[in-house]
């Protein structure tokens, strides 16, 4: 089948659309030249003569009436358009000037409103040098159009009206908007050329009643000449913030019986700190601004009458906002302790310093650990511009806190600091709480095997330390370091609730001491005898944070606030508490568990306990020995320590500690010695008295005659 396609041609008429009108088809001002009692209206001449109305109309503002209008229109304006005098004016007074023109453009009527704020000249004193020389002022005619007073200083109003809108009526009536290009020509007195610019005055700046802010901006509005100020006007400052993706816009308002206003503008910084003096804290902030970096402005003059708000606007101004740099000194945590107070109540106290005063606040945040039901934290704030650096918090006795320290610098710029630490506030008449952490024992509890035995005989598996999460934290997850041990490199591992026990081998420290035991290897000739200290640590995990002995601060990471030196972590159960059997099995094993708060523990060079005898070396060469004391309390030994303010890598440090040791059962108090060396090595000995032995008695030995005979005695 074969198909035709006609192509149709069809020409359609292009019709061409004349643009509307706009409002620089009508006549509009130009320049308004202010004498002392007239003014001079300058208008452009825009389209024909034949349809066009002019209306002007000026509002005298302090005595708030109406001036006779002008109304011109037909032949009228073929003489005076575009230059209209308004004469009989008072001197030094503020007028409103209400500006209409209206004609028909290409079949369109058009109209154009705008307004302007004004101020006659005051009133000179006569020259009379002058007119005698000749030279008389000569006004200007009315109705001359071109004519341009001498001398007369051009400056620039750009001219304020009302937006466009629709007028009802014949045809098609538009009101256009004021164009912000226009100029205005004022007349301005010879000992000021910039008169009306400078009334107002708008500064930026960080400095706030003599103290420094190097985070926000200030903008600062103030009257700067009196001849505009009354209490007629005000001064009207149009602010934008521009930033990257956005713009924030803000309005100030300076009344006439104000002297000035300021406003304080907050935006987002980016900081660069850098560390300049680590001993002493110091720290210096290079501070930008992160979105927002320029300020832009109008500023407008407004006088209200009763005939409506009449506005002068006086100018506009653009600045970049810069970054600047500041130094300040951070608050030094200087000890942190658990201390009994007047009315025997323990409390927490953290004990703080700082170069400088300061705008700051601290924050302490305690959690207490253990139990079933978790308890609401204790949360207490410090103002540190009032406090002296020492800040104290009530806590239970025996019980173990997670504590919060949040530090915040607020002037001259935010710094904000963490350090999170464990705290033990003691039992009564005791120096340590009485539910540890973890709990150690030792599996099995007893053994006496030796190689001598028959293979046929059941032997129990080698023996191992047990430590286990106690029962009554089982509400927190721990984790546990265990510092090298028998050749061993470090161990860490978390006791939670799928895993809330941990084993560590004790086959080699054990077979160092006696290779004969069972579960020795035989074809080991040679086992190497290892440190006779097992220390390990124990932080809680609380969500995201670590709590442990040793102060930690987050935040500002060339930083680092110390309060002790290394050191283990409570929880540990002391020797007095292992079964004795386990000592037996474990001779030369000595276990060791500092204080969790404190400064500069005195550290065990060597510990050795047996059922019979306790021996414990510590270097206490920090301290003096009239600052050191050994005390026996029943079965335990406490050893304490302290010395005042010293200097140290970090700045100055107050140090003190306090360890108690307990004694073996068999092992009496009055046996305890101490000797201080002159290297600073406190060795303190104890041991069990020993069996005593009669003196030799000879036995006589009867000799029985089995013959028959008795026999004699023999003495032997």
């Amino acid at each position: 089948m074969l198909k035709s396609i006609v192509l149709l041609w069809i020409t359609v008429p292009l019709v061409h659309c004349a643009e509307p009108p706009r409002h620089e088809d009508v006549d509009h001002i130009e320049d308004i030249e202010v004498e002392q009692t007239q003014v001079i209206i300058t208008t452009s001449k825009q389209g024909p003569v034949d349809h066009l109305k002019i209306h002007i109309e000026l509002v005298d503002i302090e005595a708030n009436k109406k001036v006779n209008p002008v109304d011109l229109s037909g032949l009228w304006l073929t003489v005076t358009r575009g230059r209209y005098t308004i004469p009989f004016l008072r001197p030094d007074t503020w007028y409103g000037v209400r500006f209409r023109s209206e004609n028909v453009v290409q079949g369109h009527t058009v109209v154009h409103e705008e307004e302007r704020l004004i101020k006659t000249k005051p009133r000179e004193e006569p020259n009379l040098a002058g007119a005698l020389m000749g030279f008389p002022g000569l006004p200007p005619t009315l109705g001359v159009p071109g004519y341009t007073v001498p001398g007369h200083v051009v400056g620039t109003v750009p001219s304020y009206g009302s937006p466009g809108h629709t007028v009802a009526g014949h045809g098609s009536h538009t009101v256009s908007a004021p164009n912000d290009h226009y100029r205005t020509t004022q007349a301005t007195p010879p000992s000021s050329s910039h008169h009306h610019q400078n009334s107002i005055d708008v500064q930026m700046h960080r400095s706030l009643d003599g103290v420094e802010n190097y985070e926000s901006l200030y903008v600062t509005v103030e009257w700067k000449t009196a001849e505009e100020r009354s209490n007629l006007t005000t001064g009207v400052v149009k602010l934008r913030v521009i930033c990257d993706h956005s713009e924030t816009k803000e309005e100030i308002k300076l009344k006439g019986d104000e002297d000035s206003v300021t406003i304080e503008i907050t935006m987002d910084q980016k900081y660069d700190i850098e560390e300049m003096d680590a001993e002493k804290h110091q720290i210096k902030a290079h501070i930008t601004p992160l979105k927002c970096h320029k300020i832009c402005w109008t500023t407008d003059l407004v006088l209200s009458s009763g005939f409506g708000d009449f506005t002068k606007h006086l100018g506009s101004e653009c600045k970049e906002i810069y970054g600047t740099t500041s130094t300040t000194f951070l608050r030094n945590i200087k000890k942190v302790s658990v201390i009994e107070n007047n009315l025997s109540e323990n409390e927490l106290v953290v004990e703080t310093e700082v170069v400088e005063s300061e705008y700051g606040v601290v924050t302490l945040i305690l959690q207490k650990l253990g139990g079933n039901d978790t308890e609401d934290p204790i949360k207490k704030s410090f103002d540190t511009t009032t406090s002296n650096g020492r800040f104290v918090v009530p806590v239970e006795d025996d019980a173990i806190y997670a504590v919060i320290y949040n530090y915040v610098k607020t002037k001259p710029f935010h710094y904000s600091s963490k350090a999170n630490f464990l705290v033990e506030s003691p039992a009564v008449n005791s120096t340590k709480p009485s539910r540890p952490l973890v709990d150690l024992s030792v599996i099995p509890t007893s053994f006496d095997y030796k190689h001598d035995k028959k293979d046929t005989v059941l032997k129990p598996e080698p023996p191992f330390l047990l430590i286990k999460r106690s029962p009554y934290y089982s509400q927190n997850d721990l984790l546990v370091k265990i510092e090298p041990f028998c050749n061993e490199t470090e161990i860490k591992f978390r006791l939670e609730d799928r895993y809330p026990q941990h084993q560590i081998d004790a086959v080699p420290f054990l077979c160092g001491l006696n290779s004969k035991m069972y579960f020795c290897d035989k074809n080991v000739t040679s086992w190497a005898k290892c440190d006779s200290t097992l220390c390990f640590s124990t932080s809680v995990l609380i969500g995201l944070d670590s709590f442990e002995a040793d102060v930690i601060e987050e935040g500002s990471p060339n930083i680092r606030v110390t309060t002790q030196t290394h050191t283990a972590l409570p929880g540990i159960p002391d020797l007095g508490n292992i079964h004795s059997s386990m000592l037996s099995n474990f001779p030369n094993l000595a276990i060791s568990s500092p204080s969790v708060v404190g400064t500069q523990t005195g550290n065990i060079t060597s510990i050795r306990v047996t059922n019979t005898s306790f021996h414990a070396v510590l270097d206490v060469s920090k301290y003096d020995a009239d600052s050191l004391k050994v005390t026996v309390i029943d079965q335990s030994i406490i050893v304490e320590g302290s010395h005042g303010e010293k200097e140290d890598t970090y700045g100055t440090i107050e140090s003190s500690f306090k360890r108690r040791f307990p004694l073996p059962t068999a092992v009496p108090p009055e046996s305890v010695q101490s000797q201080l060396t002159a290297d600073g090595h406190l060795t303190i000995d104890a041991k069990a008295p020993e069996p005593k032995q009669e003196g030799a008695r000879p036995i006589q030995i009867k000799v029985i005659n089995t013959a028959g005979g008795a026999g004699g005695e023999k003495q032997q």
